[in-house]
């Protein structure tokens, strides 16, 4: 059971709830309401002064009706990618985006977009170490 996730991993919980919640048309106030944590709560998470557990992502995503995968599927098509400002310096983990792409046929040529597929989390020291 984790007690708490990682702070980067916890900003992209949170980024990906509040993207949720304000395609639902709510404020701040409403997920506090549908969840039943305090607005302070909420604010201190966004600002990364309060982490999130298993408690409170399961409170998230009961007041979204969805489960963790879907949440993440949804975050995962967004075309921006979400390690760029999700990840804090100094923190454990770097989040890479995985770009949707295919082979064709022919000589060395393929066929790629700018979608974002998913992002793959890795340790930021061994980032650093391939020279990312």
């Amino acid at each position: 059971m984790v007690e708490k996730y990682p702070k980067s991993i916890a900003l992209i919980i949170w980024k990906s709830v509040w993207k949720q919640a304000r395609q639902r048309g709510w404020i701040m106030a409403e997920l506090a309401r549908r969840t039943g944590i305090s607005a302070q709560h909420l604010n201190a998470i966004k600002k990364g002064e309060k982490g999130i557990g298993e408690k409170t992502l399961g409170r998230f995503l009961g007041a979204l009706d969805m489960d963790v995968e879907e949440l993440l599927a949804r975050t995962a098509s967004n075309k921006e990618p979400v390690w760029g400002t999700c990840v804090e310096e100094g923190s454990e983990f770097a989040l890479v985006p995985k770009y949707k792409a295919r082979l064709s046929g022919g000589p060395g040529s393929r066929c790629s977009s700018d979608e974002v597929e998913a992002n793959f989390a890795f340790r930021a020291e061994w980032i650093a170490t391939k020279g990312g």
